[in-house]
């Protein structure tokens, strides 16, 4: 649509038993996650995924992997198939024994927001708030965000290179 107008717009990633793998086959949405973590996540350092269960009747699955690592993409699907949710950790760490927190960051690629629709204090609909997000990167000069549906509103997404292609 002419309001996701990024480089990259992907299905929900997460959410209650997401259409992440039935909107699209496995294969065309591995190549598209790929786009996507190039994108948004260094080439370097260990990537988190996490599977959690919407209904918390099973403890979080925490899983670390090398970027680019193919064996990750099982484990995303694998979650999927086991009705958790999918989420990742949005820098590259150092150690797969510490937890996924600031000092375990091996480093970042990009600047991010999660907008949450539908709740009290939140925006109403997906839709006004990616009209908000359009409205915030024209008043700031930012590029359009690579933009991905959280199933209970949206993610955005700046890659560094992106925002320094803008601004040069």
């Amino acid at each position: 649509s002419d309001v996701c107008s990024s480089d990259l717009v992907i299905p929900p990633f997460g959410g209650l038993r997401s259409p992440l793998f039935s909107s699209f086959g496995w294969l065309d949405m591995q190549d598209k996650l790929q786009q996507f973590f190039d994108a948004v996540l260094p080439s370097h350092g260990l990537f988190c995924l996490v599977g959690l269960r919407h209904d918390r009747s099973a403890p979080p699955l925490v899983r670390y992997y090398d970027m680019g690592a193919g064996d990750a993409y099982t484990e995303i699907q694998r979650f999927d198939e086991d009705g958790r949710e999918v989420y990742f950790g949005c820098a590259s760490y150092v150690d797969s024994e510490r937890p996924k927190e600031v000092r375990n960051v091996h480093s970042i690629k990009s600047f991010y927001i999660d907008i949450d629709c539908g709740k009290d204090g939140c925006y109403g609909t997906k839709k006004e708030a990616l009209q908000e997000l359009m409205r915030f990167c024209t008043e700031t000069q930012l590029p359009m965000p690579t933009i991905v549906d959280s199933g209970f509103g949206v993610h955005a997404y700046w890659s560094m290179l992106q925002i320094g292609r803008a601004h040069v």
